[in-house]
């Protein structure tokens, strides 16, 4: 027989190649075989949960019970819920206590108190007693200390002292301090003296004060404050208000204190009014061509020097021009310059001679006042400040001339000016001083 067989087949065309082996062809069966190409029906299988050799497919605890089969319980037989079905132990067993069997009761109860003897505690079981114990089973005769109740703390003001429990009467704690409330240190709060009272003294208690008192334990709004400064009264800065001396008292020292002043004393502290300023005026009230200076204080040791358009022409007192143009003087002492300038713009021409002038007062503070008495036609009012600069200007007619004529310098800087009266081809200039 072949496998290649066909029923069907009248005529053989040699294909037949493979003879039939029968037998078992199911892998998973126990009498498996391998060779057979032909299941014959024969093979045999393992029981369900075991292997063709009938062991099990699980056994956890190799006991010989498949797990599938196993029966969880107690299997020990001295526990009180031993189960004779189980073949796995699950931990549940349930054992009697220590004496007790699995009943409950004693195993040996010689008092027949339900306390086993094993369990039975001495002590005193008289709850009237101190030396009670509440988880005593057997009275022991240690009873002793009848129970008094009451305040059994120190510290308060109910303690009794034959108290042995306390029966929570204990209310008022015990504060010590001074109770006199007449002292220093009176304590409100205080319910037992404790003889530590300190009597009033009044005084400052500020530390910081000027009038601080040590002694003093209660303040009686006595107290000054501290005021810092010289109190040396023949100092410079000697501070009246002071009440505390720093040590910053300056001795005085006296001189100029102005610093724009000739004499200014860097260190000077007090003004000993000697300050001055050095000026310098020119004064043409002679002849025009006749320069004169006129210096301030009048007592000033100074060196003099003309120029001429910006050239040194002389250095006296005065000077004599020759050129009309532009005439500066310049002073100086060791301390102090000044400077002044002139226009002269006619050499040799008389001045206002006859043209009587009067200017008043001098020095002046707000208004200066000038009188002409002459008979002249027009006449230019200039005022110059020292260094020849026109300040201001007025044309007098001839209906003013004879009358008093006002200006006005109250806004003038200090200092010296020139007043200048030109008429035709004459001028007069008369020096004045602003206060």
């Amino acid at each position: 027989m072949y496998t290649e067989y066909n029923a069907l087949a009248n005529t053989d065309d040699s294909s037949c190649a493979t003879l039939v082996v029968e037998g078992c062809t199911d892998s998973l069966a126990c009498n498996y075989n391998s060779l057979s190409n032909t299941s014959d029906s024969s093979c045999e299988y393992p029981e369900t949960n075991y292997d063709c050799e009938g062991e099990c497919l699980s056994d956890s605890d190799s006991d010989g019970i498949c797990d599938v089969y196993e029966i969880e319980g107690c299997i020990q037989l001295s526990a009180c819920n031993y189960d004779s079905t189980a073949t796995d132990d699950n931990n549940s067993c349930i054992y009697p206590d220590a004496n007790y069997d699995c009943e409950g009761e004693c195993l040996s109860d010689s008092d027949s108190d339900g306390v086993c003897d094993s369990d039975e505690i001495l002590g005193c079981t008289d709850s009237l007693y101190l030396e009670y114990d509440v988880s005593a089973t057997d009275d022991n005769g240690s009873c002793a200390t009848l129970i008094v109740e009451g305040c059994t703390d120190q510290l308060y003001l109910e303690y009794n002292s034959d108290a042995t429990i306390d029966d929570g009467s204990c209310a008022t704690l015990i504060v010590e301090g001074c109770t006199d409330a007449s002292a220093f240190n009176f304590n409100e709060l205080a319910n037992t003296d404790d003889d530590s009272c300190i009597p009033v003294v009044l005084g400052c208690t500020d530390s910081t004060a000027f009038n601080y008192d040590s002694s003093a334990n209660t303040d009686d709004d006595s107290c000054i404050p501290v005021v810092l400064g010289c109190t040396d009264s023949t100092a410079f800065n000697y501070d009246t208000s002071a009440n505390t001396d720093d040590a910053s008292c300056i001795p005085v020292v006296l001189g100029c204190t102005d610093l724009t002043a000739c004499n200014y004393n860097m260190d000077a502290n007090t003004d000993d009014g000697s300050c001055y300023n050095l000026t310098v005026a020119i004064d043409t009230s002679s002849l025009t061509s006749v320069l004169t200076a006129i210096v301030s204080p009048l007592d000033s040791v100074v060196s003099y020097s003309w120029l001429y358009n910006g050239v040194e022409v002389g250095t006296e007192s005065t000077f004599t021009a020759s050129d009309n143009g532009v005439y500066t003087l310049q002073v100086s002492n060791a301390t102090c310059d000044a400077s002044a300038s002139f226009d002269i713009q006619y050499v040799s021409v008389e001045e206002l001679e006859s043209v009587l002038i009067s200017l008043y007062p001098n020095p002046v503070m707000d208004v200066l006042h000038i009188d002409l008495d002459a008979d002249l036609f027009q006449i230019e009012l200039q005022i110059l400040n020292i260094m020849g600069a026109q300040i201001m200007t007025q044309t007098i007619d001839q209906k003013t001339v004879g009358s008093a004529i006002q200006i006005q310098v109250s806004d003038l800087p200090k200092g010296m000016y020139m007043l200048r009266v030109n008429s035709s081809n004459s001028s007069r200039s008369i020096p004045w001083i602003k206060m």
